[in-house]
């Protein structure tokens, strides 16, 4: 059988590994905690606005911003996956500017990672610095809310 060539791989963030493993963790804390809605079909997903507005302190966003921390994430966001003229294209994201915001530029790190949005895209210089600022938030965030952590830690 012929071997797949798999140095590509080594061009992805250093940390997207780690990014995958604490999301993955992060998401069953959350349904877990009660932040969860349903799909169409019944299946459950995170519902990651109610967290953004009901789960995290109100200062969350003003924190994470004064803390000097995510600065790529707060100023050049990951762009958006879409199709344009039948072919794959990028949307630029404005900056966040609160909780839910937020929150959706961290999902949208992860989205991009797991979807093939970062291998060979335009935001390859920054990769790094996006998923390295999404983890900090993601670990704010597990800090800001006591059920959420007892679940993320396994802590019942």
């Amino acid at each position: 059988m012929e071997n797949i060539y798999l140095k590509q791989l080594d061009s992805h963030p250093k940390d997207a590994t780690v990014l995958f493993k604490v999301m993955m963790r992060f998401e069953f804390a959350l349904k877990d905690a009660g932040f969860l809605s349903a799909n169409t079909n019944g299946s459950v997903k995170v519902d990651w606005d109610s967290f953004a507005n009901h789960g995290l302190p109100r200062k969350f966003f003003d924190n994470v911003k004064s803390s000097g921390f995510a600065k790529t994430l707060l100023t050049k966001p990951p762009s958006r996956q879409l199709v344009r003229y039948g072919s794959l294209d990028f949307d630029d994201a404005k900056s966040p500017i609160d909780n839910q915001q937020l929150i959706g530029a961290v999902c949208r790190v992860r989205n991009n990672l797991f979807h093939g949005g970062k291998s060979g895209d335009r935001d390859h210089a920054r990769n790094d610095e996006l998923v390295s600022d999404a983890l900090y938030v993601i670990k704010e965030a597990i800090k800001s809310h006591k059920e959420v952590r007892a679940r993320f830690e396994g802590l019942y």
